[in-house]
């Protein structure tokens, strides 16, 4: 079973962040939420395949 999973990650300040969303929508609404914040730079929305065992 194959599933698509969206890895999002910026720099908040200087620390780099990330977090993982099933759900494609819900991930580009949320790097538009991060666009918003003067703090949050480089950020980057991957699409990745995950195989459950």
């Amino acid at each position: 079973m194959k599933a698509m999973t969206y890895k999002v990650s910026w720099f908040e300040n200087t620390t780099p962040q990330s977090v993982f969303f099933h759900s494609l929508g819900h991930a580009k609404f949320f790097v538009q939420r991060l666009q918003r914040d003067k703090n949050c730079q480089k950020i980057f929305l991957e699409e990745t395949e995950a195989q459950a065992a």
